[in-house]
């Protein structure tokens, strides 16, 4: 095999897995098998609006009043492939499946970005396998799954636009970052310090200043036009969760609310408990690629 062989059998590796991940939860259909929970029947119900508005129904919802109080990112994307294929949990599933490369591929990137050889860095991206948490969640029709995965690209392109030097790398990322807030409200939590760590490094430099505002705008534009007529209704949904305790009603379970100091001991422990493998494996990953390769990031 060429050397341009074996830089980019780690990606097709990447694909085989994650293309048996999608087969897998798709054909076990899982939303079939159990019982939905309140919020996949509210994002089902909105998902079969959205599907509605697109095939033109005399019944549909105008598209903005659709769902006001989480952003439609994931419900557009199902709403599409019910009004093509016809409504079905199937089709739900695998909405949520299609996040799974986007994860992984991202986790590679983001590998390579930080200096690690292509078989490190897919070792990186495959030690998610080990958190069974996090894909389980890629059997629900929720939100989180499709946030980890969008919150991963948007880090990976924020990244890979370094000094903000390219106009390709800037406006990928813009449409990236805006995405993501299209995902879930709570993503600019995630990426605010990566955003405005690459502002701070871009800021000396006015071209390169100007175009991390470009970004910054693209991102804008692409999510003002929900977040602007709804904006209301998150700012309740954003402040239920910061100011009351947050509860499961199908387990009962209780979080803290995010303004107390009990809430981010606990938050931190959950984290900690769900990510320990993989963080300690690609620790490890970091730890043994810096003792024997040195060198700058790969672009």
């Amino acid at each position: 095999m060429s050397a341009a062989g074996w830089r980019h059998w780690p990606l097709v590796v990447l694909m085989i897995v994650s293309t048996g991940l999608m087969a897998l939860n798709v054909r076990d259909n899982p939303l079939a098998t159990r019982p939905l929970n309140s919020d996949e029947t509210w994002h089902l119900l909105a998902a079969v609006h959205y599907g509605q508005c697109f095939s033109g129904a005399p019944t549909a919802p105008p598209i903005w009043a659709v769902d006001r109080h989480y952003p439609p990112l994931v419900t557009v994307l199902a709403g599409i492939a019910f009004c093509i294929f016809g409504e079905g949990n199937g089709m739900a599933i695998m909405t949520i499946a299609f996040f799974i490369p986007i994860l992984l591929f991202s986790v590679y990137g983001l590998a390579r970005r930080f200096g690690l050889p292509p078989l490190s860095a897919l070792a990186a991206s495959l030690s998610l396998l080990f958190s069974r948490q996090l894909f389980s969640m890629s059997r629900e029709f929720m939100l989180d799954f499709p946030l980890v995965a969008m919150v991963a690209l948007s880090a990976w392109a924020v990244i890979a636009a370094g000094a903000f030097e390219q106009r390709g790398s800037v406006v990928r990322a813009g449409i990236c970052l805006g995405l993501a807030v299209l995902t879930k409200w709570t993503a600019p939590l995630y990426l605010a310090p990566l955003v405005v760590f690459a502002g701070m490094r871009a800021w000396p430099d006015r071209a390169a200043r100007t175009r991390w505002f470009a970004a910054l705008g693209i991102a804008a534009l692409i999510a003002v036009p929900w977040y602007g007529p709804n904006l209301g209704p998150v700012i309740g949904v954003a402040m239920n969760h910061a100011f009351s305790r947050v509860g499961l009603p199908e387990t009962g379970a209780q979080f803290p609310s995010l303004c107390s100091i009990r809430a981010w001991v606990a938050y931190l422990l959950l984290l900690i408990q769900l990510w320990q493998w993989p963080l300690f494996l690609l620790a490890m990953l970091g730890a043994i690629a810096a003792l024997f390769r040195r060198g700058q990031p790969v672009r």
